[in-house]
């Protein structure tokens, strides 16, 4: 799945008090001025392509990814 105006993204899974466990989105816009593009149309849009317990509940944006000299994307950063 693709959204448009996203260069790249990176999920993860991180502590939540309540579930144990919640999944991480950090996005890489192409236009880092989009205002359009934020995290409950990220939420909307994933919602309407996936099931419930896919859906990213936290939402960051940056401005680049941190990637690893193997080239893999580094999660811990």
């Amino acid at each position: 799945m693709s959204i448009p105006g996203v260069v790249d993204c990176s999920i993860s899974g991180v502590f939540d008090d309540y579930l144990g466990e919640a999944l991480k989105a950090e996005i890489v816009l192409a236009d880092a001025n989009n205002s359009e593009m934020d995290a409950t149309f990220v939420k909307k849009y994933c919602g309407e392509r996936l099931a419930l317990e896919k859906i990213p509940g936290i939402i960051e944006f940056k401005s680049r990814l941190v990637v690893a000299s193997t080239g893999k994307k580094v999660k811990k950063a």
